[in-house]
């Protein structure tokens, strides 16, 4: 689940993994987002309006390096 209140701008263009709750799963990436949707860009040029718990990043954000 992505969570709306901690995306920030570096998060545009990352790869998401939707999952529509049926069994399908399509990869994409995250374009935009508003204070209810993320936007994810399938095959076309445009986003396509998804609902934040049914989207997950393919890959998890680094952690800061400690030291």
């Amino acid at each position: 689940m992505i969570d709306l209140g901690r995306l920030k701008k570096a998060d545009l263009g990352r790869r998401v993994v939707y999952r529509d709750g049926w069994g399908a799963v399509q990869e994409g990436e995250l374009s935009s987002w508003n204070d209810r949707y993320v936007f994810v860009k399938f095959k076309g040029p445009d986003g396509v309006a998804c609902e934040p718990r049914n989207v997950e990043f393919a890959v998890p954000a680094e952690a800061p390096a400690k030291g």
